[in-house]
């Protein structure tokens, strides 16, 4: 994205209108804009990244329902979807944090996302977005669909699924739901979710004991004051 800056792209000019624009007058530049879209998918991309540097991703949620898709959550895996495959990796993985916060009800639960994140990570963009994580700066899972999320990752590259457990592990996902993917799963060649989930079981079971001798000594303690 930053190399294309220093060529200025013609549709920048239209984005800088947003800023001045009231709320009335700023549909003709979305009729304008979804039309381009439809010819150049990737001013999507362009407009979601814009608008995030200018602290307006509001802008993008009135822009997605003037365009053919016309949803949030179709627009924003496609352009997220360009940005990962033609735009750096740094680029993808800066904005992707702010997406989860802002837009919670179509990241969360997202298995089209999550595998956008997953499918070109390195070791570094992975310790960021478990420590965004574990300080709950995003939510990637949603509990009640986490069995079909599972069950899609079963086609996902082994350093994909290994990828998953471990923000299933720093989001403290109750195992409970993740115990009742078993359930569905008739083949016994997946290696990966089965070893993956014996590990993240014992993880559980283990905060799950300190967290119990925790409670057993502030109750020992009270007794004896």
């Amino acid at each position: 994205m930053d190399d294309e800056e220093d060529q200025v792209p013609l549709h920048h000019g239209i984005f800088q209108l947003l800023s001045i624009l009231t709320k009335d007058k700023r549909p003709r530049i979305w009729k304008f804009l979804s039309e381009f879209y439809n010819v150049e998918p990737r001013v999507g991309y362009h407009l979601l990244y814009y608008l995030y540097s200018r602290a307006q991703l509001d802008l993008y949620l009135e822009f997605t329902s003037y365009t053919s898709a016309g949803t949030l959550k179709a627009c924003l895996t496609e352009d997220l979807r360009i940005c990962q495959e033609e735009d750096s990796p740094a680029t993808f993985y800066k904005i992707i944090p702010d997406l989860y916060q802002k837009f919670p009800a179509v990241t969360t639960g997202n298995s089209s996302i999550l595998h956008l994140i997953v499918s070109c990570i390195d070791s570094q963009q992975l310790h960021t977005i478990v420590c965004n994580v574990m300080s709950k700066k995003m939510k990637i899972f949603n509990v009640r669909s986490i069995s079909s999320l599972l069950r899609a990752t079963l086609e996902w590259e082994t350093f994909e699924q290994y990828c998953v457990w471990q923000l299933l592990s720093a989001e403290s996902v109750p195992s409970e739901s993740v115990i009742d993917v078993l359930k569905d799963i008739k083949d016994t060649h997946h290696f990966e979710l089965f070893s993956s989930m014996l590990i993240f079981l014992k993880i559980c079971e283990t905060h799950r004991k300190r967290s119990s001798r925790r409670s057993y000594s502030c109750r020992t303690l009270r007794i004896n004051l």
